[in-house]
């Protein structure tokens, strides 16, 4: 054999024993991963904050969404159930948990027993699991979903405050409220525009969270016995009152409304000296005018949406007013909020709508009009949910009751509301919303 043969077949030799040895220290790994990724015999643990958001330490999800606290010996199982049995999975104040099924599940297990987790999904970052409440709605979705679940992490023992992955332990099919008998989705179809829930849980919650939301059951795939959590975040702040759709404390929550623009990549300002000026001389305005046919009963708002873009153009003003007729259906959220950014006045309704507030650049303004209802067979229009239009950097006007004219219809009853005219006299609300322009 000649010296250059035998080099190679040297060379080669060396090759094939690093291969080999990477290929043991590779497999050691993996199977270390396997072996110590979850141990059943480590036990589980709980922290909780002082506002009932609790992070579970080494636990597992069982197929019945039942969470598994493996006990350490000496410790107490009525203790532990005594601190997590009021966490609720849902932020809605209004609900009451034990009709609605919304407390946390948990099932305390001794380490010393037997339980097969050898088919096991392991989650080594935070997870934040909970309950899906009428998803079909940009309202709901927004303040009862998506926001609640980033200050439950930011809240929580861990102070997380990057983007985490969240797990809705129920679904589009089977989020039943208000009516768990009807065991249905409240708002399918809602104002946002998606009128798929799939596809409403994928957009928001992608934006807000950094990911999409996972069902539970989508994680239990053929041979998937349990999810274990290195960390999993469940409960929402101070017994719902976070609940920014109804906020029955009417605390303001400049803070958190900040921090969804920031993760939304909008510019905040705490101070109306710090924002900046505009650019354009133009002053853009945005009348979100809604298809009642595809938003159901959250279309039902202006009677004629040209005729308030008519009111806003025919005013003698000094400054170049461009008014833009705004309808989200069907528009990716993100796209969605690079629109709004460009608007310095935004008109809409008090549904659902309005929450776009929370998206507007810094220095703009908003009105938003009533909603009307039958009330003792008259028609009755007011502000139902005001605290939660509040914000920071955004003024907000709520425009008054007579600057409307209700009007019924054999459809204005139950869940369809009347819908309205705007008065010329809108005028008013329209020169108020210009000296607030920042």
């Amino acid at each position: 054999m000649s010296s250059h043969v035998k080099r190679k077949y040297s060379m080669l030799m060396r090759f094939c024993c690093r291969a080999f040895v990477l290929l043991v220290v590779l497999c050691g790994v993996r199977s270390v991963l396997l072996s110590t990724s979850f141990d059943v015999r480590r036990g589980s643990s709980f922290e909780c904050s002082a506002d009932d958001v609790c992070t579970l330490e080494n636990v597992c999800l069982n197929r019945s969404n039942v969470f598994q606290f493996f006990l350490q010996p000496g410790a107490s199982a009525s203790q532990v159930y005594e601190r997590l049995k009021n966490v609720n999975l849902v932020a809605a104040w209004q609900l009451p948990p034990q009709v609605y099924h919304t407390l946390l599940h948990l099932q305390v297990v001794p380490t010393n027993e037997s339980m097969n987790v050898s088919s096991i999904r392991f989650f080594e970052e935070p997870i934040f699991l909970h309950l899906l409440l009428a998803v079909g709605n940009f309202g709901h979705t927004l303040l009862q979903n998506a926001l609640p679940a980033v200050l439950s992490m930011s809240r929580s023992t861990l102070k997380h405050h990057d983007s985490f992955q969240t797990i809705a332990l129920n679904d589009c099919k089977v989020c039943g409220f208000p009516d768990p008998s009807q065991n249905i989705c409240m708002d399918g179809i809602g104002s946002y525009g998606y009128v798929e829930c799939e596809r409403m849980r994928s957009s928001v919650y992608e934006a807000i969270t950094g990911y999409s939301v996972i069902f539970s059951r989508e994680l239990f795939e053929s041979g998937v016995t349990h999810l274990c959590f290195r960390n999993a975040v469940v409960g929402f702040p101070q017994q719902n009152r976070f609940d920014m759709l109804y906020n029955p404390t009417a605390e303001q929550f400049g803070y958190e409304k900040q921090l969804i623009r920031t993760r939304l990549g909008v510019l905040n300002s705490t101070t109306i000296a710090g924002i900046t000026s505009k650019s354009d001389s133009n002053i853009n305005v945005g009348v979100y005018c809604k298809d009642i046919v595809l938003n159901g009963r959250h279309g039902n708002t202006f009677r004629s949406c040209q005729d308030v873009i008519n009111i806003i153009t025919a005013m003698k003003l000094e400054k170049n007013v461009v008014v833009r007729r705004l309808n989200f259906d069907g528009v990716d959220f993100k796209r969605q909020i690079a629109e709004l950014q460009k608007i310095d006045i935004y008109i809409s309704d008090g549904g659902s709508s309005s929450y776009y507030i929370h998206l507007l650049r810094a220095g703009a303004v908003a009105l938003s009009l009533p909603l009307c209802d039958i009330v003792k067979s008259k028609c009755v229009c007011g502000h139902i949910f005001n605290n939660t239009y509040a914000n920071p950097v955004v003024s907000h006007i709520s425009v008054q009751p007579e600057y409307i004219v209700c009007h019924t219809s054999s459809k204005s009853n139950g869940i369809f509301k009347p819908l309205f005219d705007v008065r010329p006299e809108f005028r008013k609300e329209m020169s108020k919303a210009l000296t607030l322009l920042h």
